[in-house]
């Protein structure tokens, strides 16, 4: 019993806070320093590559070494974080090297030779609307590996190009990098006509521009210019077929109800025509005169009553199958 109360009198119950606190700290420490990435004149700034894929279809992600493009002999991938793997992230080392503030000018990357599939593979990359995308000190650079010209109605044509220079210009403040973008600085070669194999030397440029903007506004610096548009993407095609659609289904169901209604009501009809004949032919062979005031056995029937019950069921557990499926269809195409 004393050692209980000692329990409940001591400080031992604050434990957990003040590991919960540390914890926390430790956290900040840690998110703090990754952010606060300091560099020297002349250091090596790593440029990672990441993925590809179609524009208009950003959750569809291959490794950027799925393309014939220069690559080191031995591949080293980076360690990915959890939010990275979650964000189909594949990050690699390449030979793009960059030094902090050394502006660098047509420098040669490899030279590439191109096979007939390969350059086949990169038409059918670059008609996709494919991009590339690199990081470098956690920014994102993207930019399109070629540039699809398109003209006519019908007869439609088009023409590929590829890019093969790549220019960085990096935004750097005191000692930090700040932003990081890619321009087009040089005209892209034509894939049309070309006879394999294909020999090009792919290269890049790096242009360091001071600035003003402090490293804690830079989030908001890579959210402002975003790669991607910020808006929703409305596919109108897609709507105007799934509306055609549900035009098409409500008018044959329609056309459905009528002709049981058609059909129901003309077995009423006919129902009703023989049911009076009946009576009518009774009343002539019966003896007992009818007073006015005397009463017939005759049912009186509502149109509805008669209608086939499971018939009806059937056809309007079916409408709202086809009401589900054309809503079904119209969201999907948003």
């Amino acid at each position: 019993m004393a050692l209980s109360k000692a329990d409940t009198s001591g400080k031992e119950p604050e434990l957990p806070a003040l590991r919960e606190r540390r914890l926390i700290l430790l956290f900040l420490l840690y998110f703090t320093a990754i952010e606060a990435t300091s560099f020297q004149d002349g250091d090596e700034v790593i440029l990672y590559v990441n993925k590809v894929g179609p524009y208009f279809n950003p959750h569809e992600t291959y490794h950027y070494y799925q393309l014939p493009v220069c690559r080191p002999k031995i591949i080293e991938h980076k360690s990915l974080t959890l939010g990275e793997v979650l964000d189909g992230d594949r990050m690699a080392k390449s030979d793009i090297r960059i030094k902090f503030k050394e502006n660098m000018q047509n420098r040669k990357l490899c030279d590439l030779v191109l096979s007939e599939e390969e350059v086949q593979y990169l038409r059918e990359a670059i008609e996709e609307h494919y991009y590339y995308e690199f990081v470098v000190d956690d920014i994102p650079v993207r930019d399109f590996i070629g540039h699809l010209e398109e003209s006519g109605f019908v007869p439609h044509t088009h023409k590929v190009y590829l890019w093969t220079h790549q220019h960085f210009n990096i935004y750097y403040n005191d000692n930090k990098i700040i932003y990081v973008n890619a321009t087009k600085e040089h005209a892209p070669i034509s894939l049309d006509d070309v006879e394999p194999p294909l020999n090009i030397q792919p290269t890049y440029s790096v242009t360091w521009i001071p600035t003003k903007i402090a490293h804690a506004d830079r989030g908001r610096l890579i959210q402002d210019n975003s790669f991607f548009p910020r808006s929703l993407e409305i596919h109108w095609l897609s709507i105007i077929n799934s509306m055609v659609l549900v035009f098409l289904l409500i008018g044959f169901v329609v056309i459905i109800l009528t002709r049981v209604l058609r059909n129901d009501f003309a077995r009423y009809n006919i129902d009703e025509e023989g049911r009076d004949d009946i009576e009518m032919s009774m009343v002539g062979k019966s003896s007992t005169p009818m007073y006015s005031g005397s009463h017939s056995t005759r049912a009186c029937f509502h149109p509805f009553w008669v209608l086939d019950v499971s018939s009806w069921q059937w056809q309007w557990g079916s409408s709202a199958w086809l009401c589900w499926a054309c809503s079904m269809s119209t969201v999907t195409a948003l």
